[in-house]
């Protein structure tokens, strides 16, 4: 079972992320891959997209008015990822003013330097390197982001079937494997709703 990333560490990887994003304003490519960079960890971050359907994103699955990506996933299911938090809609609106600075030679929405697709690989490249300049204490990929932002939707209440539309999975016995409760989210819900706390 993939390990979630702690919501601190999490916190400090966007951190990180936003202030190389916003450092200098100097037009430069390096400037345009740290915009690019930034709207990579709050999209996985937020939509738990696989990081194989993020590489196959195009500039048009980008959904501007519903604020959304659509999302191709296994057995091309289509589905939409929602950006329901203002900050990934900015970040991804930023990168796209600049991605032209890296001449694009594909529709893909996430380019590498010369500007053909991303691959898998890069992505993890990505957050390796964001990892390591956020000083985190563990190795984080990608599939971790896709859990945790699974694990925080069923803790905060979520439905099983908005999670399973959520992930893009074709079975909720998929989905059930992300329904492990951490030990300390346990205490905390037993501690709060103990049977006997309001007993007399």
């Amino acid at each position: 079972m993939p390990r979630v990333v702690p919501s601190e560490q999490l916190s400090k990887l966007l951190a990180t992320l936003h202030e190389a994003a916003t450092a200098c304003h100097t037009c430069s490519l390096a400037e345009t891959l740290a915009k690019r960079d930034y709207a990579i960890i709050r999209v996985l971050s937020a939509t738990g997209i696989r990081v194989a359907e993020l590489c196959e994103l195009s500039v048009v699955d980008y959904l501007e008015t519903e604020s959304a990506l659509r999302v191709f996933g296994k057995g091309s299911r289509e589905r939409l990822a929602m950006l329901t938090m203002e900050e990934d809609r900015e970040c991804l609106i930023d990168y796209l003013a600049e991605r032209y600075r890296l001449e694009p030679k594909s529709d893909h929405l996430f380019l590498n330097g010369r500007g053909t697709a991303l691959s898998t690989e890069g992505v993890r490249g990505v957050l390796r390197k964001a990892a390591a300049a956020a000083d985190l204490p563990c190795h984080v990929t990608p599939h971790m982001l896709r859990h945790t932002a699974a694990t925080c939707l069923l803790e905060h209440g979520a439905d099983l079937r908005v999670v399973q539309t959520y992930l893009g999975h074709a079975s909720v016995r998929s989905t059930e494997r992300y329904t492990h409760v951490s030990n300390a989210h346990l205490r905390n819900v037993l501690e709060r709703c103990h049977p006997l706390r309001n007993a007399a």
